[in-house]
């Protein structure tokens, strides 16, 4: 692949959006706002349901701007390929692997919205795949793209802080039973025989997975570092087939040891916590609004930064680079290799999803229908993890059950497999309801 090559272009990338509905209204929206500053043009779109999206389309100005709609996206590639230069897929995880080929066979570079996939074999598909490509995929884990996460690397890089030697995230971020209705594959660990993974780690909260890999990569800015061995636990709250809970701790190849927790399954509001403690500071990292460093000596510092629009600062950078102007993007696809092994390794080492049973939930059923899940002290379980490093099998919840422990050397061929008995169990469970 000679990705790290990009063509000069006299005049704006002509850029393409796979689909017109649900997050592809983000890239819509941002293109819109790029291409009146004169650094794209949106030439063609496509969607299996066009015109279900005419007041979309109306407000995006797709006639004004003369783009090209399409109801199926070989079809846009076979007509516009030769005058795209860059595709943006925000489509659902199940189609990112076949829409990355067909754009790599067609020469097209390729904005491919966070997870890449989740499936480790697929994975190297693609990896495969894209030795052919004519640019280096970018992948769209836009967090990479906050201007004070970039700062706070470069600080990390130089050794300012010392070495690293433990990260943390703590993740709470409420869902309800809509959440799980907004897609045929919400929830879901197969469809059609195809692995999905939707779990709050694999997905809404993938993003501080491939972060976690991102603050741990010390030696320079630019670097990912995989996890060499780590105990996991999964739960799920829901009636879903997946996992809305994980628990897990490790430690970094030849780096830092590492504590996560990450949960659909609480009430309240949003919270989350990134925490790199060094040598000689501990960065708490709640949002680009909230960072606190607390150095060893007693000092303090609080950085911030301007609101920022993540995935429109991602898209950017991207198309620069393929304007030739950016000598990469945020990130590129092989380098969310430590995320797609971080997310295997979870599932390798906890071995089964365990079913919180009613007793240990409560669930609150709202007048317009929604349903709320909780497991009960999930938030104390976390807090307990983040301070001493014990799992909730360890702090007697009753209903904690233990998991496993995995490493890097645990084969990925035999993940499908695995998948397939936790999808079984779960079917000798009862099965699952959609809400």
């Amino acid at each position: 692949m000679n990705g790290l090559s990009p063509v000069s272009h006299a005049s704006p990338p002509r850029v393409a959006v796979f689909g017109l509905g649900g997050f592809a209204r983000t890239p819509h929206a941002a293109i819109l706002e790029l291409e009146r500053e004169g650094l794209c043009r949106l030439i063609a779109t496509c969607d299996p349901q066009p015109e279900a999206f005419l007041a979309d389309q109306q407000r995006w100005a797709f006639p004004s701007r003369r783009v090209a709609v399409y109801t199926d996206y070989k079809a846009l590639l076979a007509a516009q390929a030769a005058a795209l230069d860059l595709v943006t897929l925000p489509v659902p995880i199940p189609l990112h692997a076949e829409m990355h080929a067909a754009c790599v066979e067609a020469g097209v570079a390729v904005y491919l919205e966070k997870p890449p996939t989740l499936d480790p074999e697929e994975f190297q598909h693609m990896r495969t795949i894209e030795r052919r490509a004519r640019l280096a995929t970018a992948i769209g884990f836009h967090m990479i793209a906050e201007s004070v996460r970039q700062d706070l690397k470069a600080r990390i890089a130089c050794g300012e802080f010392g070495r690293l030697s433990r990260l943390t995230f703590i993740g709470l971020w409420p869902r309800s039973s809509a959440y799980y209705r907004r897609n045929d594959w919400a929830g879901r660990l197969l469809v059609n025989g195809r692995l999905v993974l939707d779990s709050c780690f694999g997905n809404a909260m993938a993003h501080y997975l491939n972060n976690l890999c991102f603050w741990a990569g010390e030696e320079t800015t630019r670097a990912w570092r995989p996890v060499e061995w780590l105990e996991a636990e999964l739960y799920r709250a829901h009636p879903i087939e997946g996992a809305d809970t994980v628990f897990a701790r490790g430690r970094f190849l030849r780096g830092a040891e590492f504590r996560l927790a990450a949960t659909h399954a609480c009430r309240g509001r949003h919270e989350q916590l990134e925490r790199i403690e060094c040598e000689r500071a501990t960065i708490e990292y709640r949002s680009p609004h909230d960072i606190l460093i607390r150095y060893t000596d007693g000092g303090e510092e609080r950085l911030a930064a301007p609101p920022q629009n993540l995935w429109k600062a991602s898209l950017r950078q991207d198309i620069e680079f393929v304007a030739g102007r950016a000598a990469a993007p945020y990130q590129r696809l092989d380098e969310a290799e430590a995320f797609v092994a971080f997310h295997t390794l979870i599932y390798q080492a906890a071995g089964r999803i365990h079913t919180v049973p009613p007793p240990q939930l409560e669930v609150v059923r709202e007048s317009n229908g929604e349903t709320w899940v909780a497991i009960e002290q999930i938030a104390e379980a976390a807090d307990v993890l983040l301070r001493e490093g014990r799992l909730p099998s360890e702090q007697a919840f009753t209903w904690a059950r233990p998991g496993g422990r995995a490493t890097a050397t645990n084969p990925p061929w035999a993940f499908r497999a695995l998948i397939e008995a936790i999808a079984a169990a779960r079917q000798s469970e009862g099965g699952f309801k959609a809400y």
